[in-house]
């Protein structure tokens, strides 16, 4: 053979094991799946994002806690955080994953963790780069395990050097097992890196901003503001910002116990709320627009008395959203079934199924959240429902097919002893709230705390969601793929 017909079928041979190669590769995929947890139609995002006035003054109407920071625990600190606070890959509201804090992410060679490289430029809000031991002091809150909710998406989180990390998601972090994996669980919340410093109430995040306060002026309003913060990556942030990113200040008003109506007179330029009161004195303002975010939380009703599968139909469902819920809400479309079949190789949700429990005599209890007003009005519904007539009753036929033998009475719990009940079991049925953006890990979650569930014992109720109400003639904010949004993009997304 000539050296060059070697040449050429050596040639040839190298292709096609490369080929062979990149074929056997696992796909890693550049868009986010939700399904089965929810579906996200892309016609929300229509309405937001668009160019205005920059805003100046949010409403908040929940508590907001600097400790808490970067992970909310209510829709007002998630949009507060949301503008502080990156994750390492971000995910809009068209499902595409984009980089964040990092600047690019491989599969290693067991394919079971992520090798994530950051960004060169990524700063904190100080200046001070950002390296992959403080994205791991961050998720550990600079201790030696990882922060609980941290641990919910994430096994183990390793340095491998200043810019490139190991990190290794929970099994079903990636919306359960199978091929391909999937780095969108990196944009969970929870996920969001921060660096704590001693001189600060707030931990520094990596966009170009800071926050200050919360004060309290004379008129008792509590007010939290957003300033820019130039970063060694941008130093001219402040001065020459692009288009769309925050260059002026943005104050929050947090009024936790006041009437949402009243935050709109005072001239707020963006209230998230799914207060009734608020969106219909709102459509009454020409000032303001309301733009429906997606459904994305759903209330299910968990009982262990349950022996039978059941489901309520969506005439049922839709019977409850209409006639219990204060406030929007739909029969919900969360696919329980298929949501656990999905998750159902998960070690928390595998295996240890107990079963249930025979209906009682006597009284019985259906326990809820007494800070969760949604909850509530179902529960009440329900209790409701034994004093109805025994062929009208086919919601209870459903939930609680023993519940004629005895009366149902509401029991509003808070934390911790609502965990206490779960675990026991020992009432009629619970309520429980569900966030289906974090997909096989809340399903993870339920069967940890609710260790007697299976998949016959939870029935889907209803869907909740909130509407950005947002002042005409302002900037709209992005919306990203778990309904959160963004006043200014960040600058990963540009």
């Amino acid at each position: 053979m000539s050296p060059t017909r070697r040449i050429v079928v050596l040639g040839l041979v190298g292709c096609l094991g490369g080929c062979r190669a990149a074929a056997q590769a696992p796909l890693i995929p550049s868009r986010f799946d939700p399904a089965p947890f929810y579906a996200l139609d892309a016609s929300s995002c229509a309405p937001v994002d668009s160019p205005g006035e920059p805003m100046s003054l949010v409403g908040l109407t929940e508590d907001v806690n600097p400790s808490h920071a970067p992970i909310p625990g209510n829709e007002s600190e998630r949009l507060l955080f949301r503008q502080v606070y990156e994750t390492l890959v971000h995910i809009g509201c068209d499902l595409t994953i984009r980089p964040g804090l990092a600047a690019t992410w491989q599969l290693d060679a067991t394919g079971t963790g992520w090798i994530i490289t950051l960004r060169r430029d990524a700063r904190f809000s100080d200046g001070t780069a950002v390296t992959a031991r403080d994205v791991i002091a961050s998720w550990t809150r600079g201790g030696s395990t990882l922060h609980p909710d941290v641990s919910r998406f994430v096994r183990t989180a390793t340095a491998l050097d200043d810019f490139t990390l190991s990190v290794v998601l929970q099994q079903w972090a990636g919306q359960g097992s199978g091929p391909p994996p999937s780095p969108g669980p990196l944009a969970q919340p929870a996920l969001a890196v921060a660096r704590f410093a001693a001189e600060s109430p707030w931990p520094l995040g990596t966009r170009e901003v800071r926050l200050e306060g919360p004060a309290t002026p004379s008129d008792g309003r509590i007010t939290i503001t957003m300033v820019p913060a130039a970063s060694a990556s941008t130093p001219d942030a402040a001065a020459t910002t692009p288009a769309g990113r925050i260059n002026t200040p943005v104050r929050f008003l947090v009024s936790p116990r006041r009437d949402a109506r009243d935050l709109l007179d005072q001239g707020v330029d963006l209230l998230v709320t799914r207060d009734p009161a608020a969106l219909a004195y709102a459509n009454t303002l020409a000032q303001f627009d309301a733009m429906p975010l997606p459904w994305l939380r759903s209330y299910v009703f968990v009982s262990r008395e349950k022996a039978q599968p059941g489901t309520l139909t969506s005439e049922l469902r839709q019977q409850l959203a209409d006639d219990a819920v204060p406030g929007e809400a739909q029969g919900s479309s969360y696919d329980w079934p298929q949501a656990w079949g999905r998750c159902a190789n998960t070690p928390a949700a595998a295996g240890q199924d107990q079963p249930p429990r025979s209906g009682r005599s006597g009284a019985g209890r259906i326990v809820y959240d007494s800070a969760d007003a949604v909850a509530r009005a179902l529960a009440e519904r329900i209790a409701a429902l034994t004093a109805r007539a025994a062929d009208s009753n086919s919601i209870l036929d459903v939930l609680l097919p023993q519940a004629r033998a005895r009366a149902l009475q509401v029991a509003p719990v808070r934390e911790p002893a609502l965990s206490s009940a779960l675990v026991r079991g020992d009432d009629a049925g619970f309520i429980i709230a569900v966030d289906r953006t974090a997909g096989c890990a809340e399903i993870a979650s339920l069967r940890e705390r609710v260790p007697w569930v299976t998949q016959n014992g939870v029935v889907p109720l209803v869907d909740t969601r909130l509407r950005a109400v947002v002042r005409r003639g302002r900037s709209r904010p992005a919306m990203e793929w778990d309904g959160s949004l963004l006043i200014g993009r960040p600058v990963s997304s540009q």
